[in-house]
């Protein structure tokens, strides 16, 4: 029987639905509330004692589930959202962890050198970079960022292209590229433009490619695009 039970699926399972233990009951009739004791190690039991209604679900999960069926994705996941919410010593714990189930789990490498390249510890960074095998999805955008604090924009540039040429569906490329260019110049107008053709909806694509256009006084274009008042309304909607 296969009792790992999946993170994001867990969130979401209803009580007549079978549990995903592997029991094979209606859930309602299983795991629904339980408080199933297992031997949990210390960082597990730290995680327990956060009070944050984020981590609910997390915790629900590391309570039902023995220990030994935690996957790498879990611990990832886990460590990723710890990260988001500030507790970084403990994010790398549980990015080690999924590590020592599986060194070839490659996007926990990626996610360590992402935290140490956001609290200035590059080198440290770009050996986790190196574990990572050529073509992985996100390594040459986070070699990128490192290698941009090191030896500054210019020199890292080629990367962000590349990275924009491997994933045209992801933001971050772009907004480096734009920041890093000369505001009003062909080559930052020519990354916005790209950016917010690609990713319409995301808001700081929305805003570079706006002030790109008020720089270059096009104001025209800047009022007429449909683009930016929907962007508008969507944080409007978010806001309140």
């Amino acid at each position: 029987t296969n009792n790992v039970i999946d993170l994001e699926s867990y969130k979401k399972i209803g009580r007549n639905q079978t549990c995903l233990c592997g029991s094979g009951k209606k859930y309602k009739h299983c795991c629904y509330n339980k408080e199933i004791q297992f031997t949990l190690d210390d960082d597990v039991k730290v995680v327990l004692e956060i009070d944050d209604t984020s981590l609910d679900g997390a915790k629900r999960y590391l309570r039902q589930t023995p220990s030994s069926a935690y996957t790498c994705k879990d611990f990832d996941v886990l460590g990723v959202q710890l990260h988001e919410l500030g507790y970084k010593e403990l994010a790398i714990k549980f990015l080690k962890k999924s590590l020592e189930k599986d060194p070839k789990y490659y996007l926990s490498w990626l996610n360590l050198a992402a935290i140490y390249n956001g609290s200035g510890q590059n080198e440290k960074s770009l050996e986790f970079i190196d574990k990572v095998p050529d073509g992985f999805k996100r390594k040459i955008i986070i070699k990128a960022n490192t290698l941009n604090n090191l030896e500054g924009f210019e020199k890292v540039a080629h990367l962000y292209e590349k990275a924009v040429r491997e994933e045209p569906d992801f933001h971050l490329a772009y907004i480096k590229l734009a920041w890093g260019n000369k505001l009003g110049s062909e080559t930052s107008n020519y990354w916005v433009n790209l950016g917010f053709k690609n990713i319409p909806g995301d808001a700081e694509l929305g805003f570079l490619w706006a002030r790109e256009k008020f720089f270059r006084k096009e104001y025209e274009v800047l009022v007429s695009d449909k683009r930016i008042g929907k962007l508008k309304n969507q944080y409007e909607d978010q806001s309140g």
